[in-house]
Formats: C-alpha cells, sequence, structure tokens
C-alpha cells in the first residue's frame, strides 16, 4: 500500500469546495427530521482528511463566529491551507497534520463533523477510529457527514478499478498511471466488433473517469485502498458505536422518483420500522454507487415522518424561472433541467418571486405573507398547503431550503465589493468561493481581473479604464452585463 502522506504530497487531491457538507445542510436535515441541531452562526466544526482546508476555510470566511478544526495526515496540502488562511488573516480555522488513529481532542465537541471521501479509502481500524471520534466527540445534537462508496453500484467500478490497477502497476510515475490506467479501459471498450455488455460496461466506467481531475481520478480509482460496502453494513457499523442514521445528504436520494410502479408497491409494503432495509432496497433499485451519510448519536428521536409544519421556520431559495403559461397553470424550469408544472396561484407566485430574488433566501413564514405576493392572501388562513408544495419540491431537488442565510448582496453598488476570498482565489485560478458555499467558475481573463477590482474603491469608470487596458472590448454593456452575472452567483457583499 501506497503511503498516504507521501502519495497526496506527490499528487495533490483537487481542492475543492463541497456546498453537501456545509453546517447549514446538516442543521436543515436535522430539523426535517425533529432534531435540534446546533445554529450554525455560533458552531463548532471539525473536518477529518481536511486536505488543504478549502472547504472549510469557505465556510470560516462567511461564519466569522463559528469555530473550524481541520486535520490531515499529509503535510503538504496543510501548509498550503495554512498560507490561505494567513494571506486572508481568518483566525476562526485551525489546521492541523496529524494521524486521526492518533489525534487526541480532549473534551473538546464539535456540532458537525465531516469526513469526506475518507471511509472508503482508510484501512479497517481507521474506519473504527471516524465513528469513534463521532461518538466521542460529537455534541448532544451534532451531526456527521460521512461517504463513502457504496454497493451495488460499485461493482461495476471495481470491474474497472481492477483491470486498470493490474496496468498501472507496471509504471512508476502517477502521471503514467494515470494515462495507461485509462488508455486501458479505452482499449478494452473497443476490444470487440460489435461490442457486447462487458464492453458496454467497461465504456460507461471510461467515461466517468474522464470526467475526473488526474488528481481525482488517482486517488480515488487508482488507490491502492478503496473499499466500498453496503448501506445496511455502514449502518450497522455506526450502530456499534452508538451512532444512528439520520438521513442522505440529499433529500431527493431518499427518495423514490423514477421507480417503476411494482417496486413502489413492494416499498410500500415494507415495515415502516425497518428504515435501514428501505434504504438498503432503495441503492438495489437504483444501482447507487455512492452515500453521503448523516449519522447521530442513537439516544436521539429521530422523526422519519417529516411533518411540512417544520419548514415554517425554515428559509427557501430556488434558481427557477417560468417557461411557459397554459391557461391556469405555470411550467417552471429549475435547476439541472427540471421542469414542474403547476396550476396553483399561491405556488406560482412564490415561484415567479423566489425566481427573480435568486439566489436570496427568504423565510417560508415570510413568503406566505410577503406585500410582494398578493396572490398569497389565502394562504395565510391555510399555510400548510403551501408548506407541503415546498416540501415536495425539496424532495425532488427544485427548491432548497436553508436555517441560515450568508451576506451577500445582489444589487450591484456605485463601488462594489467582492467577498475578500474571492477576490484572493481570482488571483490563483478561474474558479472561485462565494459565500453561499458554492464555487463559481469566472472564465477569461477579464472576468477574473474584474473580480480581483472589486474591492470597494473602483466605480464602472475605474473598472472600465483599468480592464481596457489590456482589452479594448471590454465596454459599459459588456460590464454591466459581467456585474449582473457575479451578483447573481452571490460573490457581492457590498
Amino acid at each position: 500500500m501506497r503511503g498516504a502522506e507521501t502519495e497526496y504530497n506527490q499528487v495533490a487531491y483537487p481542492s475543492a469546495i463541497y456546498p453537501q457538507t456545509h453546517p447549514d445542510r446538516l442543521a436543515t436535515l436535522g430539523r426535517l427530521f425533529g432534531l435540534a441541531p446546533e445554529n450554525v452562526e455560533s458552531a463548532r466544526v471539525l473536518e477529518l482528511g481536511c486536505g488543504d482546508g478549502a472547504n472549510l476555510i469557505a465556510m470560516a470566511a462567511a461564519l466569522p463566529n463559528s469555530h473550524f478544526t481541520g486535520i490531515d495526515l499529509a503535510s503538504d496540502p496543510v501548509r498550503r491551507g495554512g498560507e490561505v488562511i494567513k494571506a486572508m488573516d481568518i483566525s476562526n480555522v485551525d489546521l492541523r497534520v496529524g494521524d486521526i488513529t492518533q489525534a487526541a481532542f480532549g473534551d473538546a465537541r464539535f456540532d458537525y463533523i465531516i469526513a469526506h471521501g475518507l471511509y472508503s479509502w482508510v484501512p479497517a481500524p481507521v474506519r473504527d477510529r471516524i465513528l469513534q471520534i463521532c461518538r466521542d466527540h460529537l455534541s448532544e445534537n451534532g451531526i456527521a457527514y460521512i461517504t463513502y462508496n457504496a454497493y451495488p453500484g460499485n461493482h461495476l467500478r471495481d470491474l474497472a478499478r481492477g483491470m486498470m490497477q493490474y496496468h498501472a502497476r507496471n509504471f512508476p510515475d502517477p502521471l503514467q498511471q494515470i494515462r495507461q490506467a485509462r488508455g486501458l479501459l479505452k482499449l478494452v471498450s473497443e476490444a470487440r466488433t460489435p461490442p457486447d455488455v462487458f464492453q458496454q460496461v467497461v465504456k460507461q466506467e471510461m467515461e466517468r473517469c474522464l470526467k475526473y481531475t488526474d488528481a481525482g481520478f488517482y486517488h480515488d480509482d487508482l488507490s491502492a485502498m478503496n473499499q466500498p460496502v453496503y448501506f445496511w453494513q455502514f449502518a450497522g457499523h455506526a450502530k456499534t458505536f452508538g451512532l444512528q442514521f439520520l438521513a442522505e445528504a440529499d433529500f431527493c436520494d431518499m427518495q423514490t422518483d423514477g421507480l417503476a410502479p411494482q417496486v413502489l408497491e413492494i416499498l410500500k409494503g415494507l415495515d415502516p420500522r425497518n428504515f435501514i432495509g428501505r434504504e438498503q432496497y432503495l441503492d438495489f433499485f437504483k444501482g447507487r454507487a455512492f452515500r453521503q451519510t448523516l449519522i447521530c448519536r442513537d439516544n436521539l428521536r429521530v422523526d422519519r415522518q417529516v411533518q411540512t409544519g417544520r419548514l415554517a421556520d425554515l428559509l427557501v431559495s430556488a434558481d427557477v424561472g417560468s417557461v411557459a403559461i397554459n391557461g391556469d397553470s405555470e411550467d417552471f424550469a429549475g435547476p439541472h433541467g427540471a421542469v414542474i408544472s403547476t396550476a396553483d396561484a399561491a405556488a406560482r407566485a412564490a415561484l415567479n418571486h423566489l425566481g427573480a430574488i435568486w439566489p436570496k433566501r427568504i423565510s417560508i413564514r415570510e413568503l406566505a405573507v410577503s406585500s410582494h405576493l398578493p396572490t398569497l392572501v389565502p394562504v395565510r388562513k391555510d399555510p400548510a398547503r403551501l408548506l407541503a408544495f415546498f416540501l415536495r419540491c425539496y424532495e425532488i431537488g427544485f427548491v432548497d431550503l436553508h436555517t441560515w442565510s450568508p451576506h451577500f448582496v445582489t444589487e450591484i453598488s456605485k463601488r462594489p465589493v467582492a467577498a475578500p476570498l474571492a477576490r484572493y482565489h481570482a488571483t490563483l485560478s478561474d474558479v472561485v468561493p462565494t459565500p453561499r458555499h458554492t464555487t463559481l467558475k469566472v472564465d477569461g481573463p477579464i472576468a477574473r481581473k474584474l473580480v480581483r477590482l472589486l474591492d470597494g474603491t473602483n466605480d464602472r469608470a475605474a473598472f472600465l479604464q483599468k480592464v481596457s487596458v489590456d482589452e479594448r472590448s471590454f465596454d459599459a454593456e459588456a460590464l454591466d452585463a459581467l456585474l449582473h452575472h457575479l451578483a447573481r452567483a452571490g460573490i457581492l457583499v457590498g
């Protein structure tokens, strides 16, 4: 087995921000299932296997009154993260080099624990230690986020991975291993004419591997340690440490949309108390290969029948827009090409308002009585209808629910200001973090330069002068369009 510190220093794992790990996401799901998670604005967060800390640093910048701790075995990524922390003068995040099997956290309690890309990629004793840390250091209402490769979907990945590892072992250089492994999959996928089922499966895996960055592919698919598990096995492992399954980080992953009628009948016939079995059968039916599981202490009462009333104190946001009106019905386009249709006047007004103010988050309670939505007056007498509508939209991934709203503005001021962390990253790459814990790709040198200039000292005339030194084609119309794009992404803070 390759030494973990050596390989992650030699081939740096891609720096990334993971929206699904944010405490707000975990707290929202906790609230929906009847828990009382800690307010994310005053939370204590631990990330195991934090890499260069990009995920935690972005959280810390947006949540200055919370505290974040990260630990990773590889020293080079931690050093790079420390340089960012120092440059940005962020005082509420601490990155450490260390082996989690030896790490001591004393009496510390964390409201949220993150272990992304770790559980399946470490030996069994380390997997035990991850859950032991959760048991010993989660606060009473704490929630942990753990990802892992899952069967049955990973049986197909194992098929490809075994062939790639056999071939790649003949090449000492990591870059050669990456190229040769992908090349082998391509060769195997084209080995028969016409291709049979085996070649089709290999081609599917090849296409998946090509979507990865080289470093991500190297660590995820060519790693000597990669142990998928069935969900029931993970749940049983957690149970031995006094922990229980709470939910999946993507709520839509727990739903049955798209399954055949006969499958839905089988799922309805399962004992509702056997929620582990239900989730396992969903994995079978969906061929799931990866899970993002939330766990909590097993002494907490998890109410798995989500009550619509729990949405009343949450916030909602939606990147949606009206695309057609057919009589009393209106079609809305949302994320990932999804389209829904509704004839409910209140729902139509709410979605139109949310689309207009995106990416702002608004309390559902406020939305129901908003002066912007006169058609919602009847809803004040029957709020459950709107709550049920939003719950259904959340189930299918059409809207997002939140417990907290980050600071950003959507109006473009005379001298606009981009989030400091976004300005910093614009000096390094074309991908910058937003206060919403997402990333934005700023295409081209003009966009990157503009983001760097958004420090509150420049007005439109200054932008045009400073940018046009290099780009004569950049005019006032292009500037306004780019500023509007940045505002809609939520990176402006003033």
